[in-house]
């Protein structure tokens, strides 16, 4: 990295400093005790995150560049934080809507993806492995056993289960299908309603 690195005591100090503090008075403003304080400084200790967040209000030092210092971000992990920063701050503040925007619906996408993998091609270990409240099987509620005894009965079978990029393949040609669709009824054409798709149930839009 360009930017040599400091110690979290060398910026503190200078902090401290340039606010017109004394030790005493940030340990009073921080609630941490000064000869902690002073072993910070002179980094013989360096600060934990809770002490961090302690500090950092008061003397307005970037969260980020303190960890880094005290070697909680590793470089880098701080290189990234800084590529982002940057990234964001060249951005107006259309460009930045904009992103965001674009960003929570790839998020609401593969949302749904999961959602639609999840109910379609259910894989029934998990479900019997989160189902809290038991499972039943012709009244009899599963013990733990018989739910490892379930599972394990079709260990040595041959794996079929389709591909993450089989899956949104289907997943995406589903939703040009109700996009199509969607549009043929609302132009007035003539289309029976129980083949407007067949994943009704599935949140496809």
């Amino acid at each position: 990295m360009n930017q040599s690195k400091p110690t979290a005591g060398e910026l503190i100090k200078k902090a401290r400093k340039l606010n017109g503090l004394t030790i005493t008075k940030l340990a009073e403003l921080t609630e941490v005790s000064q000869p902690y304080l002073s072993q910070i400084e002179n980094d013989k200790r360096k600060p934990s995150y809770e002490i961090i967040r302690k500090i950092i209000p008061i003397l307005n030092i970037d969260f980020h560049l303190l960890a880094w210092a005290s070697e909680l971000y590793s470089d880098r992990e701080y290189h990234e934080y800084l590529e982002q920063k940057d990234f964001f701050e060249s951005m107006t503040p259309e460009e930045e809507k904009k992103y965001f925007d674009e960003q929570s619906k790839e998020a609401s996408y593969y949302q749904k993806l999961m959602v639609f993998q999840k109910r379609k091609y259910v894989q029934i270990e998990d479900f019997l492995k989160n189902n809290k409240e038991g499972i039943y099987i012709n009244g009899h509620k599963l013990t733990d056993n018989e739910i490892k005894m379930l599972i394990h009965l079709f260990e040595g079978k041959e794996k079929n289960y389709p591909s993450d990029g089989e899956i949104k393949k289907e997943f995406d040609e589903l939703r040009e299908e109700r996009i199509k669709n969607k549009e043929k009824i609302k132009n007035g054409e003539e289309l029976l309603i129980l083949n407007v798709d067949d994943y009704f149930d599935y949140d496809l839009d």
